[in-house]
């Protein structure tokens, strides 16, 4: 499959309420649930993790034909037909989804860090992936991947430490995060809207 990582865009916004809401059926997650299609106004601070003003890069993972993908890390979006992304080479399907933020001022993320053997940072120094999700009728076939690939490439060429939460049940993500070398510091507990409580374990990316 021919993928292409292109920045996200209004557009994409439906198709991808539509990719969460099947992921919240298929494996639970988003543990809060999927935006809402009715309410619109909501969905950019989802995408950006309830805060869009933290956010700092959005990412989409869309199928190509097999002669669109060159191999370039982006492909600029030039407009969209029904509901579908389209770039300068040719339609393609939403398939994934990666943010990347700062860390909001509640974070605990700082205070494990720091707590983790000694280690010495700063919140302005570290982003955080949050949203990374691919169509279930699409996963195993390498998207979350390359969306992780992508954000940490990105993340390194601007100096800043990428670090990520994952929840103890979502088993399959840790092993994706742990064959790419990343590295757990910390945990946590989390505790859901409805007051149900899950293991949170906190995550750090290698500098390359």
């Amino acid at each position: 499959m021919n993928i292409s990582i292109i920045r996200r865009e209004t557009f994409h916004l439906e198709p991808l309420v539509q990719l969460f809401t099947a992921t919240h059926k298929a494996n639970g997650y988003p543990v809060e649930g999927p935006p809402r299609l009715e309410l619109p106004e909501s969905w950019p601070e989802f995408f950006a993790s309830n805060d869009a003003s933290a956010e700092v890069l959005g990412l989409v993972a869309c199928q190509l034909e097999a002669s669109a993908d060159d191999g370039r890390m982006y492909h600029e979006p030039v407009g969209s037909i029904a509901g579908q992304v389209v770039t300068a080479d040719s339609p393609s399907a939403v398939l994934g989804h990666v943010s990347v933020r700062r860390l909001p001022e509640n974070s605990i993320v700082p205070r494990l860090w720091g707590d983790s053997a000694g280690n010495e940072g700063c919140a302005d120094d570290m982003w955080e992936v949050c949203r990374l999700a691919v169509d279930p009728i699409s996963q195993g076939k390498g998207i979350g991947w390359r969306l992780l690939q992508a954000v940490e490439t990105y993340a390194h060429a601007k100096g800043k430490t990428l670090v990520l939460g994952v929840l103890e049940k979502d088993a399959n993500a840790i092993q994706m995060y742990e064959k790419r070398g990343w590295r757990r510091f910390g945990q946590d507990k989390m505790i859901g809207q409805d007051g149900r409580e899950w293991e949170e374990y906190f995550y750090v990316c290698p500098r390359q």
